[in-house]
């Protein structure tokens, strides 16, 4: 009876690391696939600001019941200015207002920027997203450069710590 209990405890601990580890971390980014086909908003909003500026990669480098950072890897020619900045939204634009995002100055040449997304006063105490938008635009403009990224995602509105990334794990989405 005994063996049978501490196997039951070592599955179930190993099942709870699995689980905590189971996310992305800075050592590990998760790169995201950009998306051109599916849902009528992605090809609606989609830009392409050409070949002389480009968003080269995508990734997740932290994602908590109530963050997602993704880092942006870009090329930029410095044709439309000095002032331009990445932000973005997540999951489809009628429910952008769910979340915030911390915008990053773009410098000219090859970079790379920290988009940084957090629930909102307007969001529900759990949420599930499908897309992470990446836009590049000036200061107090309209997007240069927007792209859609597949990533799934299961939110806790001022959430963190370790119990709720579990509770965040054991959450799943319809989406």
């Amino acid at each position: 009876m005994k063996t049978i209990a501490v196997i039951i405890l070592l599955a179930l601990c190993g099942y709870i690391a699995f689980l905590l580890n189971d996310r992305p971390s800075l050592s590990s980014p998760v790169y995201l696939e950009e998306i051109t086909e599916g849902e009528p908003e992605l090809k609606q909003w989609q830009k392409d600001w050409g070949s002389n500026n480009q968003i080269r990669d995508v990734m997740v480098i932290r994602d908590e019941p109530d963050l997602l950072e993704v880092k942006v890897i870009y090329k930029y020619s410095g044709d439309k200015g000095r002032k331009i900045f990445t932000c973005g939204g997540i999951d489809v634009r009628k429910n952008h207002v769910n979340w915030s995002c911390r915008q990053s100055k773009v410098e000219v040449g090859e970079g790379a920027s920290i988009l940084r997304f957090q629930t909102s006063n307007n969001a529900k105490e759990t949420m599930c997203s499908k897309y992470v938008i990446v836009s590049m635009y000036p200061g107090g403009g309209s997007p240069i450069q927007h792209g859609y990224y597949k990533y799934k995602k299961v939110w806790l509105k001022k959430q963190s710590g370790i119990i709720n990334i579990f509770k965040q794990k054991l959450t799943r989405c319809d989406a």
